[in-house]
């Protein structure tokens, strides 16, 4: 599996958001989130056009996890949702 530097990935809280979101985002490993969007990221690219629960059966994260690391990588336009199927988004390599 070729591995992919993540250079950047968007705040986990919003300006407007309350302060127990921004405490919440200062407990969060960078690192662990560094980790889950290289593994989504590459799963991606592995399998064009994967579903996130499809996702979360080849990466073994949780929902929330694959979820959240496919909102980071589409705002950093690694990925894009193209079509949906059974009601949910199909995710490609940019």
């Amino acid at each position: 599996m070729m591995q992919t530097r993540m250079d950047f990935l968007p705040p986990a809280s919003h300006r407007n958001d309350p302060q127990t979101s921004k405490r919440a985002e200062a407990k969060v490993n960078r690192t662990t989130r560094t980790s889950h969007a290289t593994v989504v990221l590459e799963a991606v690219r592995s399998n064009p056009g994967i579903t996130a629960p499809e996702l979360m059966v080849v990466t073994r994260l949780g929902e929330y996890q694959v979820r959240r690391r496919l909102s980071d990588l589409k705002e950093i336009g690694k990925i894009n949702r193209q079509h949906e199927r059974d009601g949910n988004s199909c995710w490609w390599p940019a």
